[in-house]
């Protein structure tokens, strides 16, 4: 009897100095329905699904998270975790705005100067060429931000709240 009230008390003491880290997928048309693949100290925790929340318990000191889709990624936030501490996090897709149109732009802008420059009045004869000059370009700018700089920032951590 004196080993199984210990070997509780032991569990219990243990369950009350654990921290926990909470993660909420918020729901949004553009992440799809994969799951996203949590890393916590660069380990597989497990899958958090759309428009759900799942929750690790860990040891109280420093500790990094990331998530996965695919072959895309959030970048690794740090958590520096207190004993009995409820640390909660969102995560959802949609990368940097700003790096992806600075991609477009400049895919857009050496597209058109091969254009003019190849046959000016050709190029501005027809309106045309503009538009799809521009939809190509931010077709291949939304391309080479995905497969580069963005792969790293396609999902982002959002609000976080500390219990």
């Amino acid at each position: 009897v004196d080993f199984i009230l210990a070997n509780s008390y032991t569990k219990f003491i243990q369950r009350k100095s654990m921290a926990k880290v909470i993660i909420h997928r918020k729901l949004e048309i553009s992440s799809g329905l994969s799951g996203y693949t949590i890393l916590i100290d660069g380990e597989d925790m497990g899958t958090v699904a759309l428009h759900a929340k799942k929750e690790f318990d860990l040891s109280p000191g420093t500790h990094t998270v990331q998530a996965k889709v695919d072959w895309w990624s959030s970048p690794v936030h740090t958590v520096d975790l207190k004993e009995g501490e409820k640390y909660q996090l969102s995560i959802s897709a949609g990368g940097k705005l700003e790096m992806f149109l600075l991609l477009c732009f400049v895919a857009s802008s050496f597209g058109e100067l091969n254009l003019i420059f190849s046959d000016p009045t050709a190029f501005l004869s027809n309106p045309l060429n503009i538009v799809f000059q521009i939809a190509v370009s931010i077709a291949f700018g939304a391309l080479l931000y995905g497969i580069t700089i963005g792969r790293k920032y396609f999902l982002s951590w959002g609000s976080v709240k500390r219990d």
